[in-house]
């Protein structure tokens, strides 16, 4: 969940008493700075695949790493924005609604739903960024925009899309935390790991697909950046 979007695996087991923690500064954020890296280039190699995949391009494992460093930068980018424009955007505002749930409860309760709905504005409204990056190769400003407007050119089924990628993960989010607290361990927590894998991936593919096939009939935002097209 979030900007990002990569398959969370997260809640699958329960730890047991068997625990190592990191006791200095420099070791935890070692092995912070080094998990992410790892993990955003092997999330970049992923989606780099299913983009190919669902662009119908055929190509290997290496083939789709290659652009993987490139695609990981634009998503750093993508999420620098966006949380440079929550910060200074959001943060005025949470300050007034703090300042005013001091001398009006309600009218404050009024402003935190106009923030939630904004924030749900912008979420679907940036939900085809992350495609736009690995599919058109677009930049982060490039992908914001590309992602606008599909959304705007194509409302309903965008939201339809939307809703039902978000319902299907929930959903089965408890299904898998359900199998893996079921079965007995570690073939329930295999099992989890692998089920979620497969849905999330087909869900990932589809939002692609959509992407590829609204944005023929979609003008390109001049200036930054156009769709790759491969034979």
């Amino acid at each position: 969940m979030g900007p990002i979007g990569l398959p969370s695996f997260a809640g699958l087991y329960s730890p047991n008493d068997d625990l190592a923690f990191v006791s200095g500064w420099l070791d935890g954020v070692t092995l912070v700075v080094a998990c992410v890296g790892v993990s955003l280039l092997l999330g970049g190699w992923f989606y780099g695949g299913l983009a190919a995949a669902s662009s119908g391009v055929r190509n290997g494992p290496l083939a789709a790493g290659r652009g993987t460093p490139r695609a990981v930068v634009g998503v750093l980018g993508l999420v620098g924005v966006v949380l440079g424009t929550a910060v200074l955007l959001g943060l005025p505002v949470l300050l007034l609604i703090g300042f005013t749930a001091l001398v009006s409860p309600p009218v404050a309760v009024l402003g935190s739903l106009l923030v939630a709905g904004g924030v749900l504005f912008a979420s679907v409204h940036l939900f085809f960024a992350i495609d736009a990056i690995f599919v058109s190769k677009a930049g982060p400003l490039a992908a914001i925009q590309r992602s606008v407007v599909l959304v705007r050119q194509h409302l309903r089924p965008s939201v339809a899309l939307i809703v039902l990628t978000w319902l299907i993960l929930a959903g089965m989010a408890r299904v898998w935390d359900i199998l893996a607290s079921s079965v007995q361990s570690p073939y329930g927590v295999v099992l989890g790991i692998l089920g979620n894998a497969y849905i999330a991936s087909g869900l990932i593919a589809a939002g692609m697909i959509f992407y590829i096939q609204h944005t023929e009939s979609t003008p390109a935002p001049s200036g930054l950046g156009s769709i790759e097209t491969r034979a």
